[in-house]
């Protein structure tokens, strides 16, 4: 039996949500599909979907950040409060009936403060020390799975690749590199998708990278990210379709800041291992490495600085 949520979604103060049109505005329910402690996943019925880039929204808490295409109630008791409301206290489990939820009816009482926020990422200056320093600290972080299906750090040892065959515009072996990572690994979003999503995170916010044929290497591998997207889950989908559009979660931005700034890489690092089963260490991994293959791809491609000593004539 479906349970329908009516009614106001309660009293929020403070909302953040991406730059665009505000989800509840949306007519029809949605389907309470996920209920973790930092976010809760709501789908579109297929009939809702045609037409659109994404069938989720993310309601998430402060903890997780604003990711796209959704809401983040960064109030802790507020957002508490939100997840009582919808899910109340027993968990989504896939056989049973959808529990139906409708955002319209905070068009009745909308929250006070809505916040807009441009998930796209800002031009950013790598800095070889932060890259240095972020690498150290992915290599000390322990990987505890005795099973081998269940390790990520094969999904995690193709982001160099992905990286340096994109910077070199070899479509092919990018392609051959995707195919090998989409839809693989562990994870309600798999190993190799949030390690697709770090190193794409690098291409696109690095200044200085090459283009072939007017394309820069975040354009070259979107394009065939885009084509791929049905190989892997719902949700992984929705934040790949994100990344080729060029959105980005709030803990991505956080990456590239690290990247870019030593002093930061620490407690990036300590707050990537909160995300998810391995999804932050997945997209730090690939963030990291892409950042390496961009640092070396731009020292090889320097202009030669060899020093000229005029003859002196007899």
């Amino acid at each position: 039996m479906t349970m329908m949520f009516r009614g106001q979604l309660g009293t929020v103060r403070h909302v953040r949500v991406p730059i665009g049109p505000e989800p509840w505005r949306e007519d029809g329910s949605f389907h309470l599909v996920h209920v973790g402690q930092s976010a809760l996943i709501l789908a579109r019925p297929v009939e809702r979907r045609q037409g659109r880039r994404s069938e989720l929204v993310a309601l998430t808490s402060r903890m997780r950040g604003l990711v796209p295409g959704g809401i983040c109630v960064p109030d802790y008791a507020e957002f508490a409060e939100l997840s009582h409301r919808l899910a109340g206290n027993e968990p989504v489990r896939p056989a049973q009936a959808p529990r139906t939820v409708r955002l319209d009816g905070w068009l009745a009482d909308p929250p006070h403060l809505v916040e807009r926020v441009d998930l796209r990422l800002p031009p950013t200056v790598l800095d070889p020390r932060a890259v240095a320093r972020m690498g150290s600290a992915l290599a000390a972080v322990p990987v505890h799975t005795p099973d081998p299906v269940m390790d990520p750090r094969a999904q995690r040892e193709l982001a160099g690749p992905l990286a340096r065959a994109a910077l070199a515009a070899d479509d092919l072996l990018v392609e051959d590199l995707l195919v090998r990572l989409i839809g693989a690994g562990p994870g309600t979003t798999p190993a190799g998708d949030d390690v697709v999503i770090g190193v794409l995170a690098t291409l696109s916010a690095a200044t200085g990278l090459p283009r072939a044929n007017g394309l820069g290497p975040a354009h070259r591998l979107a394009s065939q990210v885009a084509g791929l997207v049905d190989q892997t889950t719902a949700m992984s989908r929705h934040d790949l379709l994100a990344a080729v559009d060029g959105q980005f979660a709030e803990h991505v931005h956080g990456l590239l800041r690290a990247l870019a700034d030593p002093s930061l890489v620490t407690a990036t690092i300590a707050h990537a291992r909160t995300w998810g089963a391995s999804s932050g260490v997945d997209h730090a991994s690939g963030a990291t490495a892409a950042a390496r293959a961009a640092l070396a791809h731009t020292s090889d491609h320097l202009p030669s600085r060899s020093t000229h000593v005029p003859r002196r004539s007899a």
